[in-house]
């Protein structure tokens, strides 16, 4: 996921929140560069919470 962050694939970014169930508001979908690679580490804390839980 943070791939997509850093080659700026915008395009890919929402689905993928989607997937998470984190609807990315309209101010977020704007951040470029470090301020988008700083939502990719909340998004990828999301992504490691509900791969722990749904595997336990």
């Amino acid at each position: 996921m943070s791939n997509v962050y850093m080659d700026d694939q915008k395009n890919k970014l929402w689905p993928m929140s989607a997937k998470l169930n984190y609807e990315l508001r309209y101010e977020e979908k704007e951040l470029v560069e470090k301020a988008l690679i700083k939502r990719a580490n909340i998004l990828s804390k999301l992504q490691l919470l509900l791969t722990i839980t749904t595997n336990n």
